[in-house]
């Protein structure tokens, strides 16, 4: 009996080198660099709209363009690049958006801001009630004080 243990441990330690030379299989085996991180620079050229002050980009794209008397929506996304390895990331904040008509003094009904999702909101109720030069003047806002502001120039 103890020459069958003693042999059965010799031959399992003689195949234990070789079972364990084998290749590990991992579920990505590419280089970190082949990765689609985008370089800072790279990050700061989607960062065609700024929040100077608080250091923030942000992007809007319509999602319903606003027509006669129907109401318009777009999509905003506020971000920062990562100032380790240049990738996006997105940034929570309050942000608010006001449809202004320099040339008359005036505005148009408030928007309507609905968060989707980390630095993603919704931007509702955009209406320009007359044709001509209009603003679109997004702002980050602490309670009542806007802290920052940009403005998009449109042509209605």
């Amino acid at each position: 009996m103890r020459g069958n243990f003693f042999r059965f441990t010799a031959l399992f330690l003689l195949a234990l080198p070789i079972a364990a030379c084998a290749q590990a299989k991992y579920y990505n085996q590419k280089p970190l660099s082949e990765g689609s991180a985008k370089t800072t620079a790279e990050a700061l050229a989607d960062c065609a709209l700024k929040f100077n002050k608080a250091g923030l980009c942000f992007t809007w794209k319509w999602e319903q363009k606003p027509v006669n008397d129907e109401a318009g929506s777009f999509i905003m996304k506020v971000f920062r690049p990562n100032a380790h390895d240049g990738t996006v990331v997105a940034v929570d904040v309050t942000p608010a958006v006001v449809l202004w008509m320099p040339d008359m003094g005036h505005g148009s009904a408030p928007t309507k801001i609905t968060r989707l999702d980390i630095g993603t909101y919704r931007v509702d109720n955009v209406v320009f009630i007359m044709p001509g030069k209009w603003q679109i003047k997004f702002q980050l806002k602490e309670g009542t004080v806007v802290k920052d502001e940009s403005i998009v120039e449109l042509e209605i």
